[in-house]
């Protein structure tokens, strides 16, 4: 679908398009929720998928259904469980050249790591050896987010466990 197909009535998720303001250029749009909700947003964003409800549903703990079939419940937010580090559909980014999450190469070839604390980035050192910076990285991953990590796990147990009767 293209910026020039939405029309009034045009569904995208659960956001409805009520009113296009300008009919000659329109890159925003003033949209409903099934909840009721009325929002402005921005049509890249209902194109990419990137806006598909105001919230409503996340809040009222319906299951959020993945890719491969599991289902991903409130619970999760619950229990303040980051969903990427709990596993669904963590990737390493695609400019990573070495493979590993947190671990970067420089030009005099030289292996940084680091790890990110919400928006905070820290410093784990510079190694000569890729093993080096990757075990940096497993020892900071341990340190800060030991809790997290055994709670997406219980989480993720339960979900086998409902997915396997």
């Amino acid at each position: 679908m293209k910026k020039d197909d939405i029309r009034i009535g045009t569904k995208f998720g659960y956001w409805t398009v009520i009113e296009i303001p300008d009919a000659t250029r329109h890159d925003y749009v003033r949209c409903r929720c099934i909840c009721g909700k009325e929002k402005v947003i921005y049509v890249y964003n209902l194109l990419q998928g990137k806006s598909l409800s105001c919230g409503c549903k996340r809040k009222e703990g319906d299951s959020l259904v993945l890719k491969d079939g599991r289902k991903l419940t409130a619970k999760v937010h619950q229990e303040h469980v980051a969903i990427k580090y709990a596993g669904f559909g963590r990737k390493i980014n695609v400019n990573n050249g070495t493979g590993v999450p947190g671990v970067s190469v420089f030009r005099n070839g030289r292996y940084r790591a680091y790890i990110s604390i919400g928006k905070r980035q820290i410093h784990l050192g510079f190694f000569d050896k890729l093993d080096d910076a990757k075990a940096a990285r497993k020892a900071a991953e341990r340190r800060y987010f030991a809790d997290r990590q055994e709670k997406a796990d219980e989480i993720r147990k339960k979900l086998k466990k409902g997915s396997s009767k």
